[in-house]
């Protein structure tokens, strides 16, 4: 039976770039919408989603309360859940909570139930091991702020920059026979007389070649 290759936070990361100038880490590009795994992988099933971003977010910030995740930077494919923050509303929201010193994860009204997510010793167990990656969290939580307030959305991760050599030809100038020169200098009536005639001597000469006398039989 084939292992599976997605089990916790690492194996996700090991497949990222990370970008140091920018702490983006970007999910592999493919014919895909947005950053994913197979939905038929045990880290989507236990998860109940396939998005890398919001399993990310999941598993190294907290259980999110909304559908949707909103990025703050402006690098496709990054998976950073610092450089990603809950919607508007479930934010205004956590503000409020914060305000009145209730708990963190008070349950929000209208919004995902934390019971659809795995239990909190789950989640703690697919953290980041690696050193080098802690360290990047760590990194990352410091320079984006708690919701990505810190971000500018020109942070954007740097491209291979492609060249591509476009060869231009430019048409050579053809000049202008002394026969079309002189049409130019006519009027319609003379231009259509010369055009006439042209065709007549094309006629007489095309004639000529059809039915001209071999030379071998010249005065039989």
């Amino acid at each position: 039976m084939r292992t599976a290759k997605y089990t916790n936070a690492d194996t996700l990361l090991d497949n990222c770039t990370i970008h140091a100038d920018t702490c983006c880490w970007t999910w592999p590009e493919a014919n895909l919408p947005i950053p994913q795994i197979s939905p038929t992988a045990p880290m989507a099933k236990l998860m109940g989603t396939n998005s890398v971003t919001r399993i990310l977010f999941c598993i190294l910030r907290h259980p999110p309360a909304c559908r949707r995740l909103v990025s703050r930077c402006s690098t496709p494919f990054c998976v950073n859940p610092y450089h990603h923050a809950e919607s508007h509303k479930v934010l205004r929201k956590r503000k409020q909570i914060e305000s009145l010193g209730l708990p963190f994860d008070t349950p929000i009204k209208d919004t995902i139930d934390r019971s659809v997510y795995p239990d909190d010793d789950v989640l703690r167990s697919l953290v980041f091991k690696n050193p080098v990656y802690v360290k990047a969290l760590g990194e990352a939580a410091m320079r984006a702020g708690t919701h990505g307030n810190l971000i500018s959305k020109s942070t954007t991760a740097p491209r291979p920059k492609i060249k591509i050599a476009i060869k231009r030809e430019i048409p050579k100038k053809v000049e202008p026979s002394d026969e079309d020169k002189r049409l130019a200098d006519m009027d319609l009536d003379q231009i259509f007389d010369a055009v006439m005639m042209r065709k007549k001597r094309k006629m007489i000469d095309e004639w000529d070649d059809n039915y001209s006398v071999p030379k071998n039989d010249a005065g039989a």
